[in-house]
C-alpha cells in the first residue's frame, strides 16, 4: 500500500508539472491504462483512456491557454474500501489566459486514485468559468 505522504506528492507533482509546463512531470506518474474523467464543465471528450490520452489533452490545453496557474487550496486523503489505492482530493483555484488574452478563473476538485504503480484514475470536478477579463 502506498503511503499517504507519497500519494499526496504524486498528486501535487501533477499540478506542479502543469504550472511549470513540464509534460513529463505532469503525466509521468500516470499509469499506461489510467482513466481520467471530467465531470461538470469539462472538455467535449469527457473520458481519457491512458497516459498518452492525458498527455495529448494537456498539450491541447497548453496550446489554447498560454498562461495557467493552479493553486491547491485544500487536500483530503481517503482509502476507499475495498480498493488498494489512496484517493487524494485536491481542491484548487485556477487562473489562466487564453490565446486571445482573455483572463479567467475556475475552481474545482480533482480526485486522484493513486497506487504504488502511480496515478490509476482521476475524477475532475470543474466549475463554470468565471471572472472573465477581456484583453485590453
Amino acid at each position: 500500500m502506498i503511503s499517504t505522504a507519497k500519494a499526496i506528492r504524486i498528486a501535487t507533482d501533477c499540478f506542479a508539472g502543469i504550472n511549470e509546463r513540464d509534460m513529463n512531470k505532469a503525466v509521468g506518474s500516470f499509469t499506461d491504462d489510467a482513466i481520467f474523467e471530467f465531470i461538470g464543465d469539462g472538455p467535449p471528450d469527457k473520458l481519457l483512456n491512458g497516459r498518452e490520452a492525458v498527455r495529448a489533452n494537456f498539450a491541447g490545453w497548453w496550446e489554447a491557454s498560454p498562461e495557467i496557474t493552479i493553486d491547491v487550496v485544500g487536500v483530503t486523503v481517503d482509502k476507499p474500501l475495498p480498493r488498494q489505492q489512496k484517493e487524494v482530493a485536491l481542491e484548487w483555484d485556477q487562473r489562466a489566459t487564453d490565446g486571445e488574452g482573455t483572463r479567467w478563473r475556475r475552481r474545482g476538485v480533482t480526485v486522484f486514485g493513486v497506487t504504488s504503480d502511480g496515478i490509476v484514475g482521476v475524477r475532475d470536478y470543474l466549475s463554470e468559468l468565471y471572472d472573465p477579463q477581456p484583453a485590453s
